[in-house]
């Protein structure tokens, strides 16, 4: 099932009989490999097809309903070709206008880079803030935090700090030396959701604390918030005092040595 926000930029580019289709034959966003529905078999399955396949048993039953159904008899498949259709740039340009009005205006970006960032990364400072991402600038890591901290306390409050913080960052450890993770993304998601000062905090917490990959370690995650809450950050949380190493563990993988 498409998230919900593209499922509205469906319904708004799309015309009604068409919304169910859900970019029909339309090709994915990407430069080399095109996206269309295909039977169970793998074998194309053209619109018209799609169309007259459920045109019959769906009688006068809405389009929301119609929906679900298409959904669950098709899956994706993918054949290479270098066209980006007229239906797939519609949806680039809308996506990119929702992400134009949920971004922070550039003056309210620059006034307060201006007051929370040092100058000489005022530029890239300000951007991070416009577009809600990492504070990924030349900084010590104590500008960084300085930084942040500033951002978030003129943009959210200070109350909004007992919520989510950059102080934070350590709980993003629990979840490295997972064997369910070997290229470290929940680390990395953890990371960058963190040093994003300018979103939501209720955002960023939940962002960096439901990783897929490391779906065991979310609850450490949360305990590591909870306890640097209760110690006032001032002691350092150990995972295994705290959490199972069995959920770094891979499933029905054999482990030799000391029980975890």
């Amino acid at each position: 099932m498409l998230p919900q926000c593209i499922r509205l930029a469906l319904r708004i580019v799309f015309p009604p009989q068409l919304e169910h289709i859900v970019l029909g034959r339309s090709n994915c966003i990407s430069q080399s490999w095109r996206l269309a529905y295909c039977s169970r078999d793998q074998s194309p399955l053209p619109l018209p097809a799609i169309q007259s396949q459920h045109s019959e048993d769906v009688g006068v039953r809405s389009r929301k309903a119609l929906a679900p159904s298409l959904i669950n008899t098709m899956v994706p498949c993918h054949f290479p070709h270098h066209v980006i259709s007229t239906r797939t740039l519609q949806i680039l340009v809308l996506l990119m206008l929702i992400n134009k009005i949920v971004a922070i205006s550039s003056t309210t970006a620059d006034q307060v880079a201006s007051t929370c960032c040092p100058s000489k990364a005022h530029d890239c400072c300000a951007k991070a803030i416009r577009f809600k991402s990492a504070l990924n600038c030349d900084l010590l890591s104590s500008e960084v935090v300085a930084s942040a901290t500033c951002i978030q306390k003129a943009l959210f409050g200070e109350s909004s700090f007992a919520n989510f913080t950059i102080n934070d960052l350590p709980c993003c450890d629990v979840y490295t030396h997972n064997d369910n993770d070997p290229d470290g993304t929940c680390f990395k998601n953890c990371v960058a959701a963190t040093l994003s000062p300018s979103a939501k905090p209720g955002h960023r917490r939940r962002l960096a604390g439901s990783c897929i990959p490391a779906k065991g370690v979310n609850k450490c995650y949360q305990t590591c918030l909870k306890f640097q809450r209760d110690t006032e950050y001032k002691d350092r949380f150990v995972y295994s005092e705290h959490c199972s190493w069995v959920h770094r563990l891979v499933k029905g993988r054999i482990y030799i040595g000391e029980p975890v």
